[in-house]
């Protein structure tokens, strides 16, 4: 699974310079590639927390966030709840 981490990461892939994908995915959207995705990782973050069995260490790994505190300090900020609350 390839979860981008960055506006920059995704801007390298496509091939553009990161403000110009900014400016017309906010365009095209309303919302900002940086918000975009993380709502996204928060999308899959709940997915695999409901339907897998991995551990919140490893799902933070997967979701490509540098360290596990980081990964549930973000998910605590957008969900209220910290992610092995939200699984119980």
């Amino acid at each position: 699974m390839f979860i981008p981490s960055s506006v920059a990461e995704i801007a390298e892939q496509v091939g553009l310079n990161h403000i110009y994908l900014n400016r017309i995915f906010k365009l095209s959207t309303g919302k900002t590639l940086s918000e975009y995705l993380n709502i996204y990782r928060i999308e899959q973050s709940k997915d695999m927390l409901c339907n897998t069995n991995h551990s919140v260490a490893e799902i933070s790994k997967l979701l490509g966030y540098n360290d596990v505190r980081s990964y549930i300090r973000f998910f605590k900020k957008f969900v209220g709840v910290t992610p092995g609350d939200y699984r119980n």
